[in-house]
């Protein structure tokens, strides 16, 4: 699909080669340099910055578009850019009638490598996070595992 061709690639700032429009619903994709839809879905939100891959929330959850702007990965109740490779998310889980979020990563790839069991995470940073485990902080390396904090 081609957006009207009066428009010219030149009226937008693109970032990582695409820009996101919004449809006559207020749902927003993406568009190329040659001013195609390139997204195979409309979402409520786009989350577009360099060097990241493009992040967008459907139905109250969000998760990451590969390269060929399909979902990659899980769909999360939450998440944040990425540090090092790795992005903290959390899903919601009732406890005690309580809402908590509970924590975990995923990659680059959207492939969940640290799993949600944390009250807390931070971002990664020279290769650590600070993250709360019943009540406990302390911090973890790149693959889950404790570590000294600095």
């Amino acid at each position: 699909m081609f957006l009207n061709k009066e428009l010219k690639p030149d009226f937008f700032t693109f970032t990582n080669g695409v820009v996101s429009i919004a449809n006559k619903e207020g749902k927003f994709g993406l568009i190329d340099s040659t001013l195609t839809i390139v997204t195979n879905d409309w979402y409520e939100k786009i989350y577009l910055k360099d060097g990241q891959p493009v992040g967008v929330d459907k139905d109250k959850k969000t998760a990451w578009l590969n390269k060929n702007y399909g979902v990659m990965g899980n769909w999360y109740d939450g998440s944040n850019w990425f540090f090092e490779g790795l992005s903290y998310v959390y899903n919601l889980k009732i406890n005690n009638e309580t809402e908590v979020k509970l924590f975990g990563y995923v990659n680059i790839d959207g492939q969940e490598v640290i799993p949600c069991i944390y009250e807390s995470a931070e971002d990664f940073s020279n290769g650590k996070a600070s993250v709360t485990k019943d009540g406990v902080s302390f911090c973890i390396d790149k693959t889950g595992k404790t570590v000294e904090c600095d």
